[in-house]
This record gives structure tokens, sequence and C-alpha cells, in this order.
């Protein structure tokens, strides 16, 4: 059976800023690309990033992030470390080789796994199952307009 959740919206204080930023087109907000394989992690991301005024894409394996790539240049990747079909070091080879400079926020179901987490120690990393601050936090680091 499904079952709703309700996400908490912001607490801050409404600022006439953020009313304008809010009013602002979709496509002249900053895009993150959402690539998880695991729907309800990548639903929550996209409830939080949008509450937070940024234009989210889901995808859900590497070869549908590959091709969106190829069509569009994100803010930032919000990435499954072991995303199916490209995990998060073969896309930041990628990345380097194509010299696209997008910072990525790498997710993963354990704190100490393996080697390829340890390979990407520049990436913030979000343990799963986190919290919307810890994600606003990771997201703050790697897209610096944000706030």
């Amino acid at each position: 059976a499904d079952t709703m959740r309700t996400v908490p919206l912001p607490t801050n204080r409404t600022s006439q800023r953020s009313l304008q930023e809010g009013l602002k087109p979709a496509m002249e907000r900053p895009l993150v690309v959402v690539a998880d394989d695991v729907q309800q992690f990548s639903d929550f991301i996209q409830i939080v990033l949008e509450t937070r005024r940024l234009s989210v894409t889901v995808v859900g394996n590497g070869d549908d992030l590959l091709e969106l790539l190829t069509r569009r240049t994100p803010s930032a990747i919000v990435v499954d470390a072991f995303l199916p079909r490209l995990n998060a070091l073969e896309l930041a080879k990628i990345l380097q080789e194509r010299e696209l400079d997008i910072p990525m926020v790498v997710m993963t179901a354990n704190s100490t796994e393996s080697d390829v987490m340890d390979r990407l120690e520049k990436a913030p990393r979000l343990v799963k199952p986190f919290t919307s601050d810890e994600l606003y936090n990771a997201m703050r680091a790697v897209i610096p307009a944000f706030h």
C-alpha cells in the first residue's frame, strides 16, 4: 500500500528576496541532477531541493545520467555511490575526461563503504538515510550561490 509522507517546509522567515527567488522560472534556478535507482530517496531529495528553490531532474541509472549530461550542464549532481551502470568513481572520471567541472554529492548506504568512497574524498557524502538538513548542508558546500 502506498503511504504518504510529509516533508516539512523550511521554517526560515520569508524575506522579500526569497519571495522574488521563488517567482523565478524553474529554468533560471540552479539545476541539480539526482541519480539514484531507489525512488524513495530520489523523491525525498527532489521534494527537499525544490522547496529550497532548486530545479531538480531525476534519473535512475548511469546511462540516463550520461545522456542527460550531453544536453544539460547541471550546477551539481547528487549521485548514489553505486548507481546501476555507472558508479560515482566512474562518473567522476567521465566528468574529468569531458572537462566538465560539475560538483558531486555522493550518497552511500554505509559510512565505511569501500574504495569508491575513499577515492572520492573531495565530494561531500551523505549516508542513507539522511535528513533534509544534511542534504541542504551538502548542497551549500557544492553550490556557492545556494543559501
